[in-house]
């Protein structure tokens, strides 16, 4: 990934400077120093939001300096010493912390045209990418949502880089992942150490952990001889902190897709590594380390420039897609190649099918694929031919094509039914509505929806059986090998009509009995509900539905179940079932306003406006600062002409640190003896 210009690289980039400036500038304080901390610590945030692991970092370089730290040399101007005691020093490299974080704030508000709304004057109203509102998105951001609720509160932060942060804390906690041969939403604390083991050449392993294991050795041997480290040993701090910091990170994170995000540790192994040549104690040593760096130069030259779907010798050649996909492999890279190859290798109106992942336009490219799962007509049946299947890895693998996973027992069930609907004489819409129910649950989007006497619904039974279909060819290539692979992440198939007929009607080539989203959640409701919301977040409201009804079977006293599951059947615009969960979660937690007011809401939209305040009234006795219900409570009397009541609620919204729009503050600056108009 090193020479793509995406925010891995550049986060890298400027994380190294950051922990290199910052372990300088704690030991020699000048202008020199200074400048290039503010710097690095200025345009770090700005690369990637990540970044912000600067700050855990510069507490283990002070308590570093706090332990066994050098004198802090001073050369200011006129001022110009050297100080040794172990408290001044600590503290002086504290303080001269005020200065970097100075300058990532102006950066940042720099970055951002020094404006605090996301969106400048006349570009409408404000929606966020997956999450419409910063709110929501904190919501879903755990701790980071915390903080980023405080930055936004008192605006120390630009709302566009507030939402970054969030929507990095947001979206990390659950992803779907794959790794030899196994799939999970919560990733898998070996997943890093996997791709550090085989997306690194051999040589620069040895050389790596040879550089770590000398360094701690050093490290060690200067504790048990209570003697201060050497300087080599010492200077071996820094880059052990980058080590120290970051790697638990990596083997706590969720987000299991790609070997991109160790990159910022990659720096600090090279020095280690390079730090046995200097340490080398004999010829032969120094020899070994010679032949290493020759291997490994030779290793990365023999893969260029393939360098994206590279694994080392551990991996069978051809099998690199059966270990790791997404990033680590496929990134659609290779589609300028695949045309290239098909240029030399298909035959004249050969049939040529394409399931791509990448952001490039494929049907640009190769406007004479057809995409699986997608028929050329609408409402139409896709129909497979013996040709060219072009398959990228990672949907190969199917983390993210839908259905999700291997090939399981409720897919082949629904699959038969689809088949049978499309191919049968006899087009019953009610057979038509029974696949798309079934087709409704947590590893399968099928949409529209609508009445049984809805043409929307048979266009939904077709649009299932051509997903499926495909799921199922993808089924039986997943145990074939491919006829050629383009640089490692599109396999090519060339299947004849007896393969199509295996494929689709012959015995599945796996059949596990449940899909591994059901397996992984393992019949947690709190793991339904999460995954709920996300999916309620990536706007597939059919999905989040099945999933939360789901969690309301498994534990039908569970409030936020019934609370999250109202907002699916409100998004659906399920008016009374919406409000019947509301209810019930109300009574499940008869202290938490959010049920009640999400009722209140739902009553203001169907023009119940009395019942609205009703039920915001309920919310605010539950807790009376909860703002969101004293503020459309507020509206709502504005509304009905009570004035009076309607300013009095904005106003304690406000007084509770609400942000009133500007159209209402005018109201709000006259006095209630003289209503307005």
């Amino acid at each position: 990934h090193g020479p793509l210009a995406t925010s891995d690289a550049c986060g890298a980039l400027f994380f190294t400077l950051g922990a290199w400036s910052l372990w300088e500038l704690f030991h020699r304080l000048t202008p020199g120093t200074l400048a290039a901390v503010c710097f690095a610590l200025g345009l770090a945030p700005i690369a990637k939001h990540s970044s912000v692991m600067l700050a855990p970092l510069a507490l283990v370089y002070l308590a570093v300096i706090a332990a066994v730290g050098r004198p802090l040399v001073v050369d200011l101007g006129p001022w110009k010493t050297v100080i040794r005691g172990r408290l001044q020093r600590t503290a002086l490299a504290f303080a001269s912390l005020v200065v970097p974080l100075a300058a990532a704030v102006f950066c940042i508000w720099a970055s951002c045209g020094f404006r605090y709304d996301a969106a400048g004057p006349g570009c409408g109203p404000l929606e966020f990418r997956r999450y419409s509102t910063l709110d929501s998105c904190n919501e879903h951001a755990g701790g980071i949502g915390r903080l980023c609720d405080l930055l936004a509160a008192w605006r120390l932060l630009p709302e566009g880089w507030i939402y970054g942060l969030s929507y990095v804390g947001a979206t990390v906690r659950m992803r779907n992942a794959f790794a030899i041969g196994q799939y999970s939403i919560d990733g898998w604390w070996w997943y890093f150490p996997l791709c550090f083991a085989i997306k690194n050449t051999l040589p620069s392993l040895v050389l790596s952990l040879w550089g770590v294991g000398g360094a701690c050795r050093r490290l060690i041997s200067s504790l048990v001889r209570r003697m201060p480290p050497s300087p080599a040993a010492y200077a071996s701090l820094a880059p052990l902190g980058i080590l120290v910091v970051l790697w638990p990170t990596f083997l706590t994170s969720h987000l299991n897709i790609g070997e991109r995000h160790l990159l910022p540790s990659y720096p600090p192994l090279m020095v280690l590594a390079g730090g046995t040549l200097v340490a080398a104690s004999s010829a032969w040593v120094w020899r070994t380390i010679i032949v290493l760096l020759a291997l490994h130069a030779l290793d990365v030259t023999a893969r260029w420039p393939y360098s994206i779907a590279y694994f080392n010798q551990i991996v069978p050649r051809g099998r690199e897609y059966q270990w790791l996909v997404d990033s680590n492999l496929d990134w659609g890279q290779d589609l300028l190649r695949l045309t290239t190859w098909l240029e030399r290798h298909r035959h004249r109106a050969e049939p040529l099918y394409l399931c791509y992942f990448g952001s490039a336009l494929s049907s640009e490219v190769l406007p004479t694929a057809e995409e699986l799962g997608f028929a050329p007509g609408v409402g139409a049946a896709q129909e497979f031919r013996p040709g060219l299947y072009c398959i990228s890895a990672t949907l190969l693998q199917a983390v993210y094509q839908q259905p999700l996973g291997p090939w399981c027992e409720s897919f082949e069930e629904t699959y038969q039914r689809s088949r049978s609907y499309v191919h049968g004489e006899e087009k019953d819409l009610t057979n038509a509505e029974d696949v798309v129910e079934r087709s409704r649950t947590d590893a399968l989007y099928v949409a529209p929806e609508g009445s049984s006497d809805d043409p929307s619904v048979a266009e939904a039974a077709v649009y299932a059986f051509n997903v499926l279909q495909s799921a199922r060819l993808l089924a039986f290539l997943r145990h074939r090998a491919a006829d050629a692979t383009i640089g490692g992440s599109i396999l090519i198939f060339r299947l004849t009509g007896s393969d199509l007929e295996a494929a689709l009607t012959g015995p599945p080539a796996e059949l596990l009995p449940e899909s591994w989203m059901q397996r992984d959640s393992g019949g947690d409701v709190v793991a339904f509900i999460r995954r709920g919301d996300a999916l309620l977040d990536e706007g597939l409201a059919v999905e989040a539905e099945e999933t939360l009804e789901q969690a309301t079977r498994l534990d039908p006293y569970n409030a936020k179940a019934w609370s999250r599951l109202g907002i699916v059947y409100a998004a659906r615009g399920r008016k009374e079932q919406a409000a019947a969960a509301y209810t019930k979660a109300a009574r499940l937690a008869p202290k938490d306003p959010e049920p009640v007011y999400n009722l209140g809401i739902l009553l203001s939209e169907i023009g119940r406006a009395d019942d609205a305040v009703k039920s915001f009234n309920a919310a605010l006795v539950r807790d009376p600062s909860f703002e969101k219900a004293l503020f459309n409570r507020g509206i709502l009397r504005l509304r009905a002409g009570q004035t009076r009541a309607g300013v009095e609620d904005l106003r304690e919204f406000q007084r509770l640190g609400g942000e009133v729009p500007a159209a209402l503050r005018n109201l709000l600056a006259v006095p209630l003896e003289e209503p307005p108009p």
